[in-house]
């Protein structure tokens, strides 16, 4: 079986943070809400997410590169 590029490149680590407080969402998937102090995830290109209570969403790409910490910071 082959790795993807991603699983071949290791891991990095991801932060989250809002204002107001926001649901987080990486690739589709619910990771929690903000603040997030450190979440790890493979290597690579990232869907981010935010989605306050009130229905405001912010989206950004991430490249997170192995070994590197994303910082993902959003005023609404």
């Amino acid at each position: 079986m082959r790795a993807t590029p991603s699983a071949r490149a290791g891991r990095g680590n991801l932060v989250v943070n809002s204002m107001p407080l926001a649901e987080v969402f990486v690739d589709g998937r619910r990771r929690g809400r903000t603040p997030i102090p450190r979440l790890a995830l493979p290597a690579g290109r990232h869907q981010i997410e935010l989605r306050t209570s009130d229905g405001r969403t912010y989206r950004e790409t991430v490249d997170l590169e192995a070994g590197t910490t994303a910082r993902v910071i959003h005023r609404f």
